[in-house]
Formats: structure tokens, sequence, C-alpha cells
């Protein structure tokens, strides 16, 4: 949908609603009202949209740059000065990557075959 997206940082309720936003652009594209009962299953199947399997892609990708890369240095790097709101925690591209695939998915991620094939079963499982 945005270019960069991959590595926004964002809360469940933000990630709900570009899903359904994208549910929505993805209809107005193939002309389906909901008047018409289709699936979104089938919507998918269509527009071949893959979002979190480009969102892991690229995460491998990010884990393989070099550490002088400035792409690598902004996913790690967080305000020092800036605080966050009461009940929010730190929410770095980094940090959500390691809560949702476990902290030693950099190290996997450095093969790229087996990255892939991972991914990939990720895409069967989601």
């Amino acid at each position: 949908m945005v270019y960069g997206s991959e590595t926004w940082s964002l809360t469940k309720s933000e990630e709900h609603q570009l899903a359904v936003t994208e549910r929505a652009m993805e209809r107005r594209m193939l002309k389906i009202t909901k008047l018409n009962h289709v699936r979104n299953e089938a919507i998918r199947q269509q527009t071949r949209v893959v979002d979190v399997v480009s969102k892991l892609r690229w995460a491998g990708h990010e884990a393989r740059m070099k550490g002088d890369r400035w792409t690598k240095k902004m996913n790690d790097w967080y305000s020092r000065n800036h605080k966050r709101p009461v009940g929010r925690p730190p929410g770095r591209w980094n940090d959500l990557m390691r809560a949702r695939l476990g902290p030693v998915w950099r190290g996997m991620a450095q093969d790229s075959i087996k990255w892939k094939a991972a991914v990939d079963r990720q895409l069967v499982v989601t």
C-alpha cells in the first residue's frame, strides 16, 4: 500500500485499520461491493496481495545488511530524549520482529534460502 510500510511498528488497532483499508481498496479495484457477497479470501486470491510475506522478506533482507547501512541503523535507533505516553511500550521495528519471531530471528535470516523457506511456510500458516 505504501513504500516502506514493511518497517512500520504498529499497534493491533492500527494493523486492523490498515487491513480494512487494504481490503476496501482491493474491492474497489475489482469493482466488487459488499452487496456482491464475495469473501475477502477470494478477493485476496484474485489480487495476490500478501502483506505479511513482504514484511518478513524485508526483515530477512535487512538482517543480512552490513551494520554501517542507514536502513539497519534506523531500524535499531530509538530516541533517548523522547518519552512515550504511559502504557505505551517502545515500538521499534526490530522489537516487533523479535516479539513475533523470537530472539534468534536475525541469525535465522542470515541464510537467505532457509529464510525464504521459513517465510513460505509462514504464508501457508497465515
